[in-house]
């Protein structure tokens, strides 16, 4: 027995006609969609910097993606863990006098900026440019409250809040 033979095959779709429709679509959009996607484009071939600044980008994306699940509480308490580490300091200050106390204090504060902070910007630079290049919405409520800054290149001024992100461009 022969087996039927397909008939239909995938049309050819040249690459000009591909380019047409991406145009067309391009043609439709607003002013701020189409810098959206300039900006978005700018950073995969890295000629815009992004850069976290982490406790808000944290919160936003907590209170924003997962705010009813239980560990949002726990998360929150994440987010501002730089400050928790502090607590010791302050009962070793209250504990063991003024000298003692502010060296520890001291190295509860380095520890918080020169580890904790480093570790969640790079934990969180990811997502959040995920987030930034996803919707215009979310680029727009990231820089809004200053979660966000970018900057041309590697050697540009830094572009954040309050000033407009479109300034890259």
């Amino acid at each position: 027995m022969q087996q039927p033979q397909n008939t239909k095959t995938a049309p050819d779709v040249e690459i000009s006609e591909l380019d047409m429709a991406s145009d067309e679509e391009e043609v439709q959009l607003s002013a701020e969609e189409k810098a959206h996607l300039q900006l978005c484009e700018n950073l995969l071939e890295a000629r815009v910097t992004l850069e976290v600044v982490p406790n808000r980008a944290m919160k936003w994306l907590i209170e924003n993606t997962i705010s009813p699940h239980p560990a949002y509480k726990f998360l929150l308490l994440f987010n501002y863990m730089q400050w928790i580490i502090m607590l010791p300091g302050l009962v070793a200050l209250y504990f063991f006098g003024w000298q003692l106390g502010l060296a520890i204090l001291a190295g509860c504060f380095l520890i918080s900026v020169l580890v904790i902070n480093p570790v969640k910007r790079w934990a969180l630079r990811g997502g959040v440019r995920e987030f930034v290049t996803q919707d215009l919405d979310y680029l727009e409520n990231l820089y809004t409250i200053g979660a966000v800054r970018f900057r041309k290149g590697k050697k540009g001024r830094w572009i954040q809040h309050p000033r407009n992100w479109r300034e890259v461009l």
